[in-house]
């Protein structure tokens, strides 16, 4: 890390990570104590109060986008681009700072809101639900899931060269693994009912990291959240981890190619945003696979399902082409556009209706 750099960072960005701070303190104090107020609560748990919130981890993908932003107009970048340090240590100070402080501040908020819920909580006479010894064990889990997230979005903005792009790149780096998810998720309630765990080990994904986050309470009895597989989701988190970092490091060697005169553009690149959005896409469409696997093997194709399947279909390739025309930034029917919506519709879907026969019907 440089220094400087690092002292130039608290004195430009520390704004950033005062509004994390503030929206951390509403999740993990305010909100739980005012989960104590009412005269009818007997009883609190703390992690419940907020285990199903996701607007941290909101704030927390969003976090690179903002402190990438700086090289995506040209005057901009040529002045963070001509600093007297290397594209590398660029890199790693600003992502060490941002990171390093939102699990400062993660941390310290989570503590001081157990410790002021236990508090309030003996006060008020009501039970505590959720034992110091729990309330410590769970925070590694939300230090891990909360870093897998920076990591997507790091990933993200370090492959574009636009804000447009950026923002689009985030969007498919994190959806893609929920898409990937959700199939998973599908097959092994289907056929492996006493395996469900798999469904965790869809590779690099957001969701797998917030669903192991989340995974140790269960929605039957919320007061007996914390299972024994508490070592089973640390693992999935720390495979998140790893991939992520792997990834992480790809995406140093991407920013070290950034070139001034690609800024403000979109790249048809490996990397770039166009290919990713195909890929979303292709899972996407494997679920109108799905549904018209469903349709097929049902009695009521005329009725409901068929006309249900063709108006989703109509308006996912509407959505498909606006989207392909808004980052090529024009109206204009190439045939690497063509070839790439006829990968992204024909084989998903036959891939969908395989998986509803195979595992599903």
């Amino acid at each position: 890390m440089s220094k400087k750099y690092l002292k130039f960072l608290f004195k430009t960005f520390s704004s950033v990570l005062v509004v994390y701070a503030v929206v951390c303190a509403f999740i993990y104090i305010v909100f739980p104590i005012m989960m104590i107020a009412p005269e009818h609560m007997e009883s609190v748990d703390y992690v419940s109060t907020f285990a199903g919130s996701v607007v941290p981890f909101f704030v927390v993908g969003a976090i690179p986008l903002i402190l990438h932003n700086r090289y995506y107009t040209k005057n901009s970048s040529d002045i963070y681009l001509s600093l007297p340090i290397s594209r590398r240590q660029a890199f790693i100070t600003e992502n060490g700072f941002a990171l390093i402080g939102i699990l400062a501040i993660t941390t310290v908020m989570y503590l001081i809101g157990g410790f002021t819920t236990m508090a309030f909580a003996i006060a008020a006479r009501k039970e505590l639900l959720s034992p110091i010894s729990d309330i410590l064990e769970v925070l590694p889990l939300l230090l891990i899931a909360t870093t897998v997230v920076y990591l997507i979005s790091m990933v993200a903005v370090s492959f574009s060269n636009s804000q447009a792009e950026a923002r689009s790149m985030v969007f498919y780096l994190h959806i893609i693994p929920v898409l990937l998810y959700y199939i998973v998720l599908i097959v092994t309630k289907a056929k492996l009912k006493s395996w469900t765990n798999l469904m965790f080990y869809a590779p690099g994904s957001y969701v797998s990291a917030i669903a192991s986050y989340n995974h140790y309470y269960g929605l039957e009895d919320i007061t007996k959240y914390f299972f024994n597989d508490y070592g089973f989701n640390l693992l999935v988190l720390a495979i998140n981890l790893v991939f992520w970092l792997a990834v992480g490091y790809v995406a140093l060697l991407q920013f070290e190619k950034l070139k001034s005169e690609h800024l403000g553009t979109t790249q048809m690149e490996t990397l770039g945003a166009k290919n990713f959005f195909v890929v979303a896409a292709f899972l996407g469409y494997v679920y109108l696979g799905l549904l018209l696997g469903t349709t097929l093997d049902s009695g009521s194709i005329d009725e409901i399902l068929l006309p249900i399947y063709f108006i989703v279909f109509l308006g996912s390739v509407i959505v498909y082409w606006i989207t392909t025309f808004g980052m090529r930034k024009k109206i204009r029917f190439l045939k690497e556009d063509l070839i790439r919506f006829a990968i992204a519709v024909i084989p998903s879907q036959i891939i969908g209706i395989i998986i509803f026969y195979v595992f599903i019907r």
